[in-house]
This record gives C-alpha cells, structure tokens and sequence, in this order.
C-alpha cells in the first residue's frame, strides 16, 4: 500500500506556477523536471534552494516558466 502526503498551496499564484511547471515539463518530456522529481520521492524541501541535486536543470525549466506565468 502506497501512503500519500496531502500538501496544502499558499496561494494561487503558486498553483498557476505549478501548472506552468507541469504543462512545460511535459511538453519538453523533461526526466528530470520538478514534478517527475517529486513523483521520484524528492521532497519540495530537497527540490528547492542553490543545494539540490539537480539545479542546473531546474534553473533553467525556471527560467521559461517565470515570464510564462506572467501571459
């Protein structure tokens, strides 16, 4: 049996964030993407800040999403 964690969002700016996440990640069939991460059993503790395992990557999915949310 498999045991989910509920996670709660802040706000919606973080769920339209998400969203852009999940839409770019899978358009681009990234393996190593946020949520492909998270599903893997990568916390968002791990998966944020300068000392994850796979910043440069992150960055750069980061770098399209930030003024993708913003249309």
């Amino acid at each position: 049996m498999v045991q989910l964690k509920k996670t709660v969002l802040e706000t919606k700016t973080y769920l339209i964030h998400d969203l852009c996440h999940f839409v770019l990640e899978k358009k681009l069939k990234n393996s190593n993407g946020f949520w492909r991460m998270v599903l893997r059993g990568f916390s968002f503790q791990e998966l944020s800040g300068k000392n994850n395992p796979w910043t440069a990557e992150l960055r750069s999915i980061e770098q399209i999403v930030g003024p993708l949310q913003s249309l």
